[in-house]
């Protein structure tokens, strides 16, 4: 899996969305029919902001049945870190 760029952040009371575009693999593409793939992120703001869950999604819907694997959410997790989006989250949450 490739992640190019952050697509959207999208805020909620207790949680931000962090869409992530992503190319993956041709095989896996073709396997589950994806042809705009992308990495919902999710941080939940419980007594401190935390990545709550990562998935996989087209078109809106989660593809039911893919699981990313520990090298998947790993990359996920540092491009996350590189692009300081939990600071991002805190400095918006103190506007």
């Amino acid at each position: 899996m490739k992640i190019n760029k952050i697509r959207e952040m999208t805020y909620f009371d207790e949680s931000v969305e962090v869409t992530l575009d992503v190319e993956l693999d041709k095989d896996i593409s073709n396997r589950w029919d994806l042809e705009d793939p992308y990495v919902l992120a999710v941080y939940t703001k419980d007594d401190d902001l935390h990545l709550d869950y990562v998935e996989l999604l087209e078109e809106g819907m989660i593809v039911h049945g893919y699981e990313m694997n520990e090298n998947e959410m790993q990359q996920v997790s540092e491009f996350l870190e590189r692009h300081k989006v939990k600071e991002k989250i805190d400095n918006s949450q103190k506007t």
